[in-house]
């Protein structure tokens, strides 16, 4: 049925609805001709009046249906949960909606007209330009990851699907916010990477245990023949002294062997009584063999201190004194008094 067919008959309903409404107005008295012709044209002008307020009426109800849909419509592109942009070939803004302008935190008369390309981060921004070339280049859309400034200068990761419009004059971009998407997949991939490195750690304490119990191997003969040799030497003989550093030496390598075995899962830390005094003592002849002769070492020890007796492991504790005084010699130049109280 074609549109003139269509619109006729909607006339002649118009019109069957009019008469309907104004009713049988005529009279049961009989008319003249002149009469009837005043009556006829009278009623056609009633009539007329009729289909005009219907059409006014029809045409108020169809506008506030359109003003209704306008609303609807502006509601959904304003504060639609993904930012809208419309965009010329050279990146320039023509429009956007609110809830972009929200997402960077600027107001909206601040981007229009600015190109799009300000808003990316630097890192990424020749990524977008090739984007938007393919976008007016190809008829289907295109969809990039990118990430934006916003004013506050906070990352905001997106999502950019775009398709040129009728022409190639303009494109239309939705701009989707994934930041928590892409901070939850980065925090993914940091707990990856730390599980791959516990492992790593994990190889290393089991490949660290058995180089330490073969090395606790060796001490222990090398411990047993300087022992053997201490033995058989006179007691007034000076390489004693000479082989009881030796032996304390390989007491610390010893130590140290037990705490790569800690480390390693294959022991654990032991906590003993430890005699101060003692330990800077045995720390001082350590350090003896190794100082340079611009350095006079002494030692000023309390005896019976209440505080000379402590909880902890000798090593450890060897050790850290034992850094703490070459630094203090680093400090000195390698010249001077170092004591130890």
């Amino acid at each position: 049925m074609t549109e003139k067919k269509t619109a006729a008959i909607d006339a002649k309903d118009l019109r069957r609805l009019a008469e309907e409404q104004l009713g049988d107005k005529s009279g049961a008295v009989p008319l003249s001709a002149p009469q009837v012709d005043s009556a006829r044209l009278l009623h056609e002008l009633q009539v007329h009046q009729i289909e005009l307020e219907m059409q006014n009426a029809e045409l108020r109800q169809t506008r506030d249906e359109a003003e209704l849909l306008l609303d609807k419509y502006t509601e959904l592109y304003e504060f639609a949960p993904v930012g809208y942009f419309t965009l010329l070939p050279d990146g320039r803004i023509r429009n956007l909606n609110l809830s972009t302008a929200t997402l960077l935190g600027i107001d909206r008369s601040e981007i229009t007209g600015r190109r799009f390309v300000d808003f990316v981060a630097i890192a990424g921004r020749h990524d977008f330009v090739d984007f938007l070339d393919n976008v007016f280049l190809s008829e289907i859309k295109q969809t990039c990851a990118i990430e934006l400034v916003t004013s506050a200068g906070a990352a905001l990761y997106a999502q950019l699907e775009a398709v040129a419009g009728a022409g190639a004059e303009e494109c239309h971009l939705v701009v989707i916010d994934i930041t928590r998407i892409k901070l939850a997949e980065q925090q993914r991939q940091e707990l990856e990477k730390q599980l791959r490195q516990k492992h790593k750690m994990e190889a290393i304490g089991v490949m660290a245990g058995g180089i330490a119990h073969n090395f606790n191997n060796h001490l222990a003969i090398i411990l047993g023949n300087v022992e053997l040799v201490s033995r058989k030497l006179p007691s007034d003989s000076h390489h004693l002294e000479l082989l009881d550093n030796a032996k304390l030496a390989l007491y610390r390598c010893r130590d140290l062997v037990t705490q790569i075995l800690s480390y390693s899962r294959y022991g654990g830390q032991k906590r003993t009584p430890v005699c101060l005094s003692e330990l800077i003592e045995a720390t001082a002849k350590l350090l003896l063999l190794t100082l340079p002769g611009t350095i006079k070492l002494q030692q000023v020890i309390e005896e019976n201190s209440q505080f000379a007796m402590i909880n902890g492991n000798f090593a450890e504790i060897q050790e850290a004194l034992i850094n703490l005084c070459i630094n203090a010699i680093q400090a000195m130049n390698e010249k001077g008094d170092l004591t130890l109280i």
